[in-house]
């Protein structure tokens, strides 16, 4: 220290003696061999203070960047968060399923507005309330035990089917989906759940379950697995198999069709009936097969069969005796007819609900997945141009808390139908969530989409939407990407309209932006 305070000492005094001996020699006034002795020790003096300066010019430069960079990321950071908590946050007060986080002991601890509109309680309401306060006494065992095995770790999340109670004392079935969030450390801190009304779905399958039951010919209902989830009286009464002999199909074609060849022509006789159906979407059959009975019998037998997404009904008639029971096959056959009518409704309207959004009456995201994909593929394979338009409706939060919940419903409605007004039979209109939508446009190229996206953005603009003895007006921001320069795969493909739509939004809403990258 002594020595540094010398150092600093000695050239304070040299920096004086040099700045004086200047001063001096600017006047004559200085012995010029003092002079020169000053010179030398002022030469390495300056070095020394210039190779400092320079030094701290240096590191000034290095933080003045970092700094600066710093800045910048902190700030585009910054940004990044405040946008994706406000898409969060649209997603939880827009969705039109109920979201709701819970403790992990089950106590609710914030929910949505369409939840809570679900249960007819406030939020507020429903944020006093435990799991198993709101859930059909006969589910709550069932809800507990996913929940515990949830905060255990045996499970990493679960889907399930219960009854909840409303306000008014009512009950509704719903299909809940949970999963954990976690801390930083692993520990469960919440639970997420979103939960859907299925009461409409449980409502036809209980009403299909019945009609079945009461058809007065043989019937099996089988899943995608191919096992027997429901069979009718008359099929015990028909081949004398009980549910203990054929759990599946693959128990019973062994006891129906002993002989390996005819059962292998019987297989691929159902094979082709099972893809009849579901490329018509109606019934198929009449096909007649010979079927061993539990007793050893031999029969006729006239197969029917109807596909139902992931289940199929198989129906089949005795036709051994034809001749002696005509006037009751006759009958039958009537009824038979009535019912697949039913049947054949109940199917449509389970095969729409499965792909369709029921508010806008657009696709949904499962048949967007489905059919991107396939788009896609053609687009490698054949060459041609795919498009997909995102958009979403500016200021829709505001929206609905200015005019209410149904009136924004009716917003998207209206802004669905336009869409679907201005749409070739080609492309594939779909609601992606909230307010936002994406529309994919096989042989499209960039120009063409930019032209449809600004003839929707100003269509939209210049509409006026009646509700409730208001008139509503709004309008969209929309981003544009193309296969393959923005994006090789699905995700890639939406994540460039979703950053080409965000543009759109951050320069003024209301306008059309193709993703650059």
């Amino acid at each position: 220290m002594r020595h540094a305070g010398a150092q600093r000492l000695a050239l304070a005094v040299g920096l004086t003696a040099g700045f004086g001996v200047a001063q001096a020699s600017a006047t004559g006034a200085v012995d010029p061999g003092w002079l020169r002795w000053l010179d030398v020790g002022s030469y390495f003096i300056a070095a020394g203070l210039g190779a400092l300066v320079i030094h701290l010019l240096a590191i000034k430069r290095r933080l003045q960047h970092k700094i600066g960079i710093g800045h910048v990321e902190i700030a585009r950071t910054e940004d990044q968060l405040a946008h994706d908590r406000r898409r969060l946050g649209a997603i939880f007060d827009n969705a039109v399923v109920g979201i709701a986080l819970s403790s992990p002991d089950g106590r609710y601890t914030e929910v949505n507005a369409h939840f809570a509109r679900m249960l007819g309680y406030s939020e507020a309401e429903i944020c006093a309330r435990s799991n198993v306060d709101i859930t059909f006494g006969d589910d709550i065992p069932i809800s507990r035990e996913r929940l515990d095995a949830l905060i255990a770790g045996e499970i990493r999340s679960y889907t399930i089917d219960k009854r909840f109670i409303r306000k008014d004392g009512s009950t509704f079935w719903a299909s809940i989906s949970a999963a954990p969030i976690r801390r930083d450390g692993g520990q469960i801190e919440q639970v997420i759940c979103v939960v859907q009304d299925i009461d409409e779905r449980k409502f036809a399958e209980e009403r299909l379950q019945r009609i079945l039951f009461e058809l007065p010919i043989a019937t099996l209902i089988v899943d995608a697995s191919r096992r027997i989830t429901h069979r009718s009286a008359k099929f015990a009464a028909l081949f004398g198999y009980t549910p203990d002999d054929v759990a599946a199909l693959h128990d019973w074609l062994p006891l129906a069709y002993p002989d390996p060849a005819y059962r292998d022509h019987a297989i691929k006789t159902g094979s082709q009936m099972v893809a009849v159906s579901r490329q018509s979407g109606h019934a198929s059959g009449p096909v007649e097969l010979r079927v061993r009975c539990k007793d050893g019998a031999e029969k006729t037998i006239e197969f029917h069969y109807v596909d139902l997404l992931d289940q199929g009904i198989w129906m089949m008639n005795d036709v051994t005796e034809q001749h002696e029971m005509e006037d009751a096959t006759r009958a039958i056959n009537e009824h038979l007819m009535e019912r697949l009518g039913e049947i054949n409704g109940l199917q449509e309207q389970l095969r729409k609900q499965a792909i369709h959004d029921a508010l806008t009456g657009l696709y949904n995201r499962r048949y967007l997945d489905e059919m991107l994909d396939r788009e896609l593929a053609r687009s490698r394979r054949e060459g041609p141009p795919l498009t997909i338009i995102m958009l979403d409706i500016d200021h829709f939060k505001k929206l609905n808390d200015t005019y209410g919940h149904p009136a924004g419903d009716k917003v998207l409605k209206s802004l669905a139908d336009l869409l679907l007004r201005n749409s070739r039979a080609e492309d594939i209109p779909c609601r992606y969530g909230g307010e936002e939508f994406l529309l994919v446009l096989p042989n499209m190229s960039r120009h063409d989409a930019l032209a449809r996206a600004e003839q929707w953005r100003h269509e939209f603009e210049t509409m006026r939407i009646a509700f409730a003895g208001i008139t509503m007006k709004s309008t969209i921001s929309i981003g544009i990407a193309t296969f393959p320069e923005h994006g090789q795969t699905q995700s890639a493909l939406i994540e460039a309209a979703d950053k080409a739509l965000y543009a759109a939004k951050h320069n003024g809403r209301n306008r059309v932006e193709v993703s650059a990258s």
